[in-house]
This record gives structure tokens, C-alpha cells and sequence, in this order.
């Protein structure tokens, strides 16, 4: 068996198309990624880029914001409680530590603000 990284490259886009945000928070079934389930509902494949000098990863190409860095599933800290977009909660609990190392920007980045008109009036 070959020898195991402790640290694990991550890569987080903040801001991309819709699409490309849908896929990463839909309830996948095992054996298909994020990536691929992308490409057939836009008849397109996903355009990828190599993670930068940090991570050895790919991301969305059209990303406004990547953070590249790393985790240490050995390193955790206390968060929580955390509400999620499926309306529940998830307690204080012991999280991995997000490390970055770089910033990556688009030029004449632009991030849609949430919507506050319905604040408050959501039910679950």
C-alpha cells in the first residue's frame, strides 16, 4: 500500500453558474460526482481549470472566488451549531480545519447578494 497523505488539498468556489451551484449541493446518488451530473441538464461539459500552484485539484473555470488550501482530518475545532439549506440544524461538534493558502479572484468578480424579501416568512 502506498503511503497516505494526512493533509488533503480542498478547493472552494464561491460564485459560479447556477448550474454548476446546483450540482455541488444536490442529493447525488453514490457513483456520480458533482462534476459530471453538471454537464447533461446544460448540454455542456463542465469547463475546468487546474487548481493553481497549492492544490493539486480542479474547479470551475468561471468561478468569481477560489479558495485553495488544505485539511488535516487530525485537526478539528469546535463549530456548530450550524442551520443548513434543508432547514435542519446540526449540533456543536468537532469540524475540520480549513487552511488557505491562496486566493484566487476573478477580475471584475461579481457575487450575487441573497435575495431579504422573503426573510422570515419561509416555512418549512
Amino acid at each position: 500500500m502506498g503511503a497516505t497523505r494526512k493533509e488533503m488539498d480542498v478547493a472552494v468556489v464561491i460564485g459560479s453558474d447556477p448550474l454548476t451551484i446546483f450540482s455541488a449541493v444536490a442529493p447525488l446518488p453514490n457513483g456520480i460526482d458533482e462534476f459530471s451530473f453538471r454537464g447533461p441538464p446544460g448540454q455542456e461539459a463542465l469547463r475546468a481549470r487546474e487548481g493553481g500552484q497549492t492544490v493539486a485539484l480542479e474547479y470551475p473555470r468561471n468561478a468569481e472566488i477560489v479558495l485553495e488550501g488544505y485539511v488535516d482530518p487530525s485537526e478539528t475545532r469546535v463549530e456548530g451549531p450550524f442551520g443548513d439549506h434543508t432547514g435542519y440544524y446540526s449540533l456543536e461538534d468537532q469540524f475540520p480545519v480549513f487552511h488557505v493558502r491562496r486566493v484566487i479572484e476573478r477580475k471584475n468578480l461579481y457575487i450575487q447578494p441573497p435575495s431579504l424579501e422573503n426573510l422570515g416568512t419561509r416555512t418549512w
